[in-house]
């Protein structure tokens, strides 16, 4: 074979350079999509702990108000100055005690709620920023593979500023430098909580 038949066979720089882009894009998109797959495991994850933090908050505030009613129960029946006063008088009072450690136990719950409502939501932003990344990284390979094969610079450049969109967008989900507006993610959030708004 001669000089320029080696030549001509030999691809040119760039398009060496094509095939390691889209190693690295593909590399990249599959960490990209572990990422995007376990924001949504551990969201769904930290949903159950939402449901069963309001739900022990349900429970804290019915064993409150029944406390409540029996102890306003025992103090009308007190106030009729009977010979049994004494006892009402000490049920009263414990019933209080129960009461306010029922409304402690609620607040405690209802803060423990809120946090991981918040993580939820945290981890269900970073999932829309990892499935915006992976679609990135994904175009920037397809675009890599068809300037290999059609031998178009154009293609290959398209495909690498995408690829570096999708790994600032990799980034960004993992740190939040920039916040998604609610309204992009909300729907996802929404179909995993139900209304736990707590009644008093």
């Amino acid at each position: 074979m001669s000089e320029q038949q080696k030549a001509e066979v030999k691809p040119a720089g760039w398009e060496e350079w094509v095939t390691r882009t889209t190693a690295i894009l593909a590399v990249v998109a599959a960490l990209s999509s572990g990422r995007w797959g376990a924001s949504n495991l551990q969201a769904i994850l930290e949903q159950g702990k939402v449901n069963d933090t309001w739900a022990f908050y349900q429970a804290k505030s019915m064993k409150q108000h029944d406390a409540e009613q029996i102890r306003d129960l025992a103090q009308a029946l007190a106030s009729g100055n009977g010979p049994n006063t004494t006892g009402l008088s000490l049920l009263q009072a414990r019933l209080g005690v129960e009461a306010k450690r029922e409304e402690q136990d609620k607040v405690m719950r209802e803060r423990d709620a809120m946090k991981f409502q918040t993580r939820r939501d945290q981890l269900v932003e970073s999932s829309f920023w990892f499935a915006l990344s992976f679609s990135g990284l994904q175009l920037g390979v397809i675009l890599c593979t068809i300037a290999s094969g059609a031998k178009g610079r154009l293609a290959w450049y398209v495909g690498i500023f995408c690829g570096v969109v999708g790994l600032l967008l990799l980034i960004n989900g993992h740190h939040r430098f920039v916040h998604a507006p609610k309204s992009w993610y909300q729907g996802a959030s929404e179909e995993m909580s139900y209304d736990a708004t707590p009644s008093q």
